[in-house]
């Protein structure tokens, strides 16, 4: 499918489709109200993510139900802004990861990432600055910035996965990520 199309049918104006949402809708129905706005913004507040000037979020402290059997998972964020970890943490990293919801570890607690399962194995720490709903444009960001201070790996693994490179333009990032404040995209149908 052409870049167009998709770009089209994120904005609900492809033509002789049922049930099509126009613009105007599809974007009043995702206007957060000033409450959640004001919750996000709010650093003391426990929310999916933080406001983040350059790459417009990152994670935040968690307990989201998003697990097996609809159970929670634990989702705490270090002061340098990358994924809780347990193992080898007083250590310095060789390793440190970027990328999306995969690279995050959407779906389970901090202790049971793949970082994690790949320190045991190499017995080190691994730097994990994975988001849900990040772009490669995104992730990419971070990680020029994280890597340019102290926090800087010897290695970095950028994770990219087949749509991650449209996320810098298309509603899907964020209408399929999950988070309170969005809706899915295909809501709109085609």
């Amino acid at each position: 499918m052409a870049m167009g199309h998709h770009f089209l049918w994120c904005l609900g104006e492809i033509e002789g489709t049922s049930n099509m949402t126009s613009f105007e809708q599809h974007v009043r129905a995702r206007i957060p109200t000033r409450e959640e706005i004001d919750h996000f913004l709010d650093p003391e507040k426990l929310s999916w993510g933080q406001f983040d000037p350059e790459v417009g979020y990152i994670l935040g402290n968690y307990l989201p139900q998003d697990g097996v059997d609809n159970s929670s998972t634990i989702n705490t964020v270090q002061k340098n802004g990358a994924r809780g970890a347990a193992l080898y943490a007083d250590r310095p990293r060789r390793i440190n990861t970027y990328g999306n919801s995969f690279t995050q570890g959407a779906q389970v607690s901090d202790e049971e990432t793949w970082q994690e399962y790949l320190a045991a194995h190499l017995g080190e720490p691994i730097g994990n600055y994975g988001v849900g709903g990040f772009g490669v444009y995104q992730a990419y960001r971070r990680l020029i910035r994280a890597e340019a201070t102290d926090e800087g790996a010897e290695y970095v693994i950028l994770y990219i996965w087949g749509d991650d490179h449209h996320r810098s333009f298309l509603c899907t990032a964020i209408g399929n990520s999950g988070h309170p404040l969005n809706q899915d995209c295909d809501t709109i149908s085609i």
